[in-house]
């Protein structure tokens, strides 16, 4: 069950093996924040119900907060910092890398280089936005790609969502 906003973003869909990822928005339409809740095993959701896990379902639950370009996952420790033409990341050990994006006339990110020249990955789309092809090292950070919006993919899903401001 997808739940739209008066604006018509998405801010909360219910999987039916329990999972839940819900989204904030601010009034400009930017995307604050997603909570992504990972139910245990076993739980059944009939299609177009909604139900809110209990502390014993849930298994695992992520909080992603945007601010002004930066992707911060969980208690502020590590983000990640969109820009036009890329991104820099950071992984648990603090270390940082900068990626930068090839685009295409429409905006879609064709293929990923790190600052030191190498190509990371390659990307080719159908018609609506669906990866046709990827080649390289699927890199996890990587979600602004068919016309620049974000990939959703938590939880199973498969999604573009609006885009955040960069």
């Amino acid at each position: 069950m997808i739940v739209f906003s008066m604006k018509g973003y998405v801010q909360r869909v219910q999987f039916t093996n329990g999972n839940v990822n819900e989204y904030v928005y601010g009034a400009d339409g930017r995307k604050l924040r997603a909570t992504y809740r990972t139910a245990i095993p076993g739980i059944v959701v009939p299609t177009g119900d909604r139900h809110t896990l209990t502390d014993s379902e849930l298994d695992e639950e992520i909080t992603v907060r945007y601010v002004d370009g930066f992707e911060v996952v969980g208690n502020w420790d590590c983000a990640n910092y969109f820009f036009g033409n890329g991104y820099l990341d950071c992984d648990t050990r603090q270390h940082y890398n900068f990626h930068f994006f090839a685009k295409d006339h429409l905006g879609s990110t064709r293929a990923v280089f790190h600052s030191d020249g190498t190509l990371e990955n390659v990307y080719d789309y159908q018609t609506y936005g669906n990866d046709m092809c990827d080649w390289g090292n699927r890199l996890e950070a990587m979600t602004h790609k068919y016309n620049g919006k974000e990939l959703e993919t938590r939880n199973g899903l498969n999604l573009y969502l609006i885009q955040q401001e960069m």
